[in-house]
């Protein structure tokens, strides 16, 4: 068992975030890790997106919770593609 396993909580934390998440009025992308253990894809869903009704949503494929760490090259593929997205529409308005 390494030392990332024993300090990282495998319990998820209940917090209700939905509030906070109402409020955000920007383009948003949300990423959720195909095999994550801690907060599901259908946890994603259900909690978070939605709140977000206009929020794309990606599923990080061979990732789990830490998609940073997991899967960092299509993490950084994602938010580029998301970003050159927002920047063409906003050259097209």
């Amino acid at each position: 068992m390494g030392l990332l396993y024993v300090a990282y909580p495998m319990e998820p934390i209940l917090e209700d975030i939905s509030a906070e998440v109402a409020n955000i009025n920007v383009p948003t992308e949300l990423l959720a890790g195909e095999l994550d253990l801690v907060d599901s894809i259908e946890r994603h869903k259900t909690e978070v997106l939605a709140y977000l009704p206009n929020a794309e949503f990606k599923i990080i494929k061979g990732s789990g919770h830490l998609i940073p760490i997991d899967e960092p090259y299509e993490l950084a593929k994602e938010i580029a593609s998301f970003m050159g997205g927002l920047l063409l529409s906003r050259n097209n308005a």
